[in-house]
């Protein structure tokens, strides 16, 4: 059997964890062969090891990101409108696998893709947040709408609405008349599938993470000297790989304040960028990639926490409980009800009370860490890649269904005009250098800004650049460059 597992990320972000292990684990345990395919850039460490790099429009991807910064409202949670895709010949690699696993494919596949899919082959779609559930948005923000087929969206101005409606719609279309098991982490992604799409196996896998780069440090007193953090003070961490409004960072402040000073707080991640280091009091890490330092970390901390509201497994969660760390979280949020016992394993606070959670962390006790990861890895890593096999087995053996009047979404004017004029100046540039210059001085702002957005959209594309932007610039100065651009873009 082999199997095609389709991700956008391969080497940021918690959503890639779940499809690289995945991955490795059936190359090297099973007689399957498995193959991991992305587009978020070129990595050659991933190239020839059963990692496929798939190339796609830059100018496209562009754009995508100018309409999303221009009509979203406040407080949005990421969207996708579903434009990027594979062109007609791309898309003909997955008849190279008996089974296509889609994961996180935003900016990599559109309704076309999913509708060729879903034609030719079984499918399974691990839900890793609510963009392949809804009309788009990322997460819902506690919006009902799409009980009402995601009319009116809140998240949404009201020039390009009508696209989420359109959206869902045919996005519904597609997987009530096709093969496609639904994987979900969380049993209130579970029951929102069940509602939906009827039609539609759907079943419950808990993800788990590589519990042998994440584990347990017996002796963390050398840890400390080594990372030069105060011996004397409870350490407590958090990560968190990106700012939006549902990461809960904006919280941050008022719980540091709440926090006795006799607590060292460590943060970890893109996500706390604005967040400053303070003098025995916050060390602000930054991102960083090497599995062992964060896992040094995660050993030497008392407890671990995230302020997410929303989430499909909090991969810090997993990676915490797996080097035995007690972890504290907000009730309800993923599937952390089942993870954390109160008083073993960490604590879980209702009603997002930033007052309540310091209390938590004010008064952790101590752990065991050999019975916190002993624990996890008996109720959520045991089970996780054999359940994934057998559901390989059982897809294999559904009939495939038909697509029956389908339509394409006619996308507003908006997003045609952009794409029209993003595309002209690339080809303009590209192709004819010499009628370039007149053109720059006719259309001298829009020539400009296209060159500002395209270098923002290579930038985070790139490997080398983010590594240097990471290592050369300060919090502050991030900050003020990211706000500018989308400051031009809207």
């Amino acid at each position: 059997m082999k199997i095609g597992q389709f991700c956008h990320f391969v080497s940021g972000g918690g959503v890639s964890a779940l499809p690289t292990n995945l991955n490795n684990w059936i190359n090297k345990n099973t007689n399957y062969q498995s193959t991991f395919l992305f587009n978020d850039f070129n990595n050659n460490n991933y190239q020839n090891k059963n990692f496929d790099y798939i190339q796609t429009s830059k100018i496209e991807n562009q754009s995508i990101y100018e309409i999303y910064f221009k009509y979203k409202n406040i407080d949005t949670a990421n969207f996708c409108f579903f434009y990027l895709g594979l062109d007609s010949e791309k898309i003909k690699i997955i008849h190279n696998f008996d089974i296509i696993h889609i994961h996180w494919i935003n900016y990599f596949m559109n309704l076309d893709n999913l509708k060729y899919i879903c034609t030719h082959k079984p499918v399974v779609i691990t839900v890793h947040d609510q963009h392949l559930l809804f009309g788009g948005c990322h997460w819902r923000n506690d919006c009902n709408n799409f009980l009402q087929e995601c009319n009116k969206c809140p998240q949404i101005k009201e020039e390009i609405n009508e696209i989420v409606h359109k959206n869902f719609l045919r996005k519904k279309n597609i997987f009530d008349n096709s093969n496609v098991t639904f994987v979900h982490q969380n049993e209130i992604s579970l029951q929102i599938g069940k509602d939906l799409y009827k039609k539609n196996i759907h079943k419950l896998i808990d993800c788990t993470v590589d519990t042998n780069q994440f584990y347990s440090i017996d002796d963390i007193l050398p840890l400390k000297k080594k990372y030069n953090i105060p011996i004397n003070k409870k350490v407590i961490l958090s990560t968190c790989g990106y700012n939006s409004f549902t990461k809960g960072i904006w919280q941050f402040d008022e719980l540091e304040s709440r926090i006795n000073n006799d607590s060292f707080i460590i943060l970890i991640g893109s996500g706390y960028e604005n967040i400053p280091s303070k003098k025995n009091r916050i060390l602000n890490l930054g991102h960083i990639n090497k599995k062992n330092i964060i896992n040094d970390i995660y050993n030497l901390s008392d407890v671990t926490f995230t302020l997410s509201r929303e989430e499909g497994v909090p991969g810090i969660a997993c990676e915490s409980l797996s080097c035995g760390t007690p972890f504290i979280g907000f009730h309800d949020v993923g599937n952390l009800n089942r993870m954390i016992k109160d008083n073993f394993n960490g604590y879980l606070v209702k009603n997002f009370s930033i007052n309540e959670f310091a209390k938590k962390i004010n008064n952790i006790k101590s752990h065991s860490k050999d019975a916190i990861r002993k624990d996890y890895l008996e109720r959520f890593d045991k089970n996780f890649y054999s359940d994934y096999i057998n559901l390989y087995k059982q897809v294999t053996q559904n009939k495939n269904i038909s697509i029956f009047n389908d339509n394409k979404i006619n996308f507003p004017k908006v997003f045609e005009t952009l794409f029209a004029k993003n595309l002209e100046i690339h080809n303009i540039y590209k192709k004819k250098p010499l009628h370039f210059l007149i053109y720059y001085f006719k259309n001298f702002r829009d020539v400009n800004l296209f060159f500002i957005k395209s270098f923002y959209n290579y930038s985070r594309r790139n490997k080398y650049f983010i590594y240097l932007w990471r290592l050369t610039f300060s919090s502050k100065i991030k900050v003020a460059i990211k706000n500018y651009i989308k400051k031009i873009i809207k």
